[in-house]
């Protein structure tokens, strides 16, 4: 075997076959992660979108070794509970947008999209409107892996066609019209308006990504979009659950993206950025109108690693960082940087437009990339960088330096020379 190469015979990668030997990662330090034949590549994804401030953030890793002095874990049971959760419990129900009451702790964020899905269950259930049990999404969404966050994710997103059938699907709406600064009219809420007037006594909940639609290509819609999808479902009394998983904590430019549009939701689901990468934790928001109503029945949600206290020291640790406000120059600095170094692209075969809210930027072609090779290209040449369908992607920390930013604006030039001929 190659030098640095690590032998995965006997376990599944993400999205990937058994039996695939693959270069080993041996450390990382802000936005870069170092391999075993001694490269060092430069992260331009984020780790998946959850470092955001890169890796090891001193501030981060020095609250979770003092937590793992003291308690790393001990289940989150009514009868004994522990401290760094009731603390963030308390936190996100005060830094959410809108009247919000309490927090559902889970493994991840496609743990917390389920949990958002049974808590509106449960509230319909107790209003005595059980039918009131589908859900509602736009058709090219991705809301996570497991079976209720995957009976979100439309046709248009086809991931998981092969497990079609096990859960039932939500109905699906037309996807948002793509443009930050489009022009809004009712129009645009044609589709969903046709469903509500139709269908909408057994629609419990409608499930979409404030403002940018990750993985269908880092796709940005208007505020004026998401305000009147907002009020639509007010009109029809169908709960709102706003996925803020890979959009949320400042990535957008505002510490949700929900703010931006004045949107309040019913329901918040929340992970990845929540712990900066460090460790797995999933957080649901809910609402006071909603928890007003769950909380006649306990809620059947737990889990042995829920609320798992070292997970929630180092989401206390991340808001920390987060409560300076140093984050919003930050952001400033980045976008006006990205946007002005890939605007070259622009003249690139191929190329047609470039996406970007906050540190989230993405170069679009006429036609598909073949991802397995712009990931092993960008390897080639010390970045790691992802794509989606005709989207190559680029998400940038907070605190990246300069150099390193144009690092990785000059390799995704240079993928993009050839990859839509």
């Amino acid at each position: 075997m190659a030098a640095g190469m690590l032998d995965a015979g006997r376990v599944w990668q993400a999205y990937s076959s058994l039996g695939k030997s693959t270069l080993q990662v041996v450390g990382s330090q802000g936005v870069r992660v170092q391999l075993a034949d001694n490269r060092t590549l430069l992260d331009g994804t984020m780790g998946w979108w959850a470092a955001l401030f890169g890796y090891r953030h001193p501030d981060i890793e020095a609250a979770m070794q003092q937590q793992l002095e003291t308690l790393p874990h001990y289940p989150f049971y009514s009868e004994l509970i522990h401290e760094p959760a009731v603390k963030l419990a308390d936190r996100l129900v005060d830094i959410t947008p809108g009247d919000m009451a309490g927090v559902v702790f889970s493994e991840s964020g496609s743990s917390a999209i389920e949990v958002g899905m049974k808590m509106a269950l449960q509230y319909w259930q107790l209003k005595g409107l059980s039918r009131k049990k589908r859900f509602a999404a736009p058709s090219n969404s991705f809301h996570g892996d497991t079976f209720g966050a995957m009976s979100l994710c439309g046709p248009d997103n086809d991931m998981f066609g092969r497990y079609a059938g096990v859960a039932e699907p939500a109905l699906f709406f037309s996807p948002p019209p793509e443009g930050r600064d489009r022009p809004f009219t009712q129009d645009d809420l044609a589709s969903v308006r046709a469903l509500f007037e139709s269908r909408s006594e057994e629609i419990a909940a409608l499930v979409i990504e404030p403002l940018l639609q990750g993985l269908a290509g880092l796709r940005p819609y208007s505020c004026e979009y998401l305000a009147a999808l907002r009020q639509l479902c007010a009109e029809y009394d169908v709960l709102f659950i706003a996925d803020e998983v890979a959009v949320g904590f400042a990535k957008t430019g505002s510490l949700f993206a929900c703010e931006q549009a004045n949107v309040e939701p019913d329901i918040l689901c929340l992970g990845k950025t929540l712990t900066a990468g460090t460790v797995s934790l999933g957080a649901t928001v809910v609402s006071a109108k909603v928890a007003d109503v769950t909380r006649q029945e306990p809620f059947i949600h737990g889990a042995t690693y829920m609320a798992n206290a070292l997970a929630c020291t180092a989401a206390n640790a991340c808001l920390d960082l987060l409560e300076t406000g140093h984050w919003k120059n930050e952001v400033e600095r980045i976008s006006t940087q990205v946007k002005g170094e890939l605007e070259a692209c622009l003249d690139l075969p191929g190329v047609k437009h470039i996406r970007n809210i906050g540190l989230l930027f993405g170069v679009c072609g006429d036609k598909s990339l073949d991802i397995a090779n712009f990931r092993q290209q960008a390897i080639d040449q010390g970045a790691v960088l992802r794509g989606v369908g005709n989207t190559a992607m680029l998400v940038v920390p907070l605190g990246t330096d300069p150099d390193d930013i144009s690092q990785l604006t000059g390799t995704m030039k240079n993928l993009l020379r050839s990859a839509f001929v």
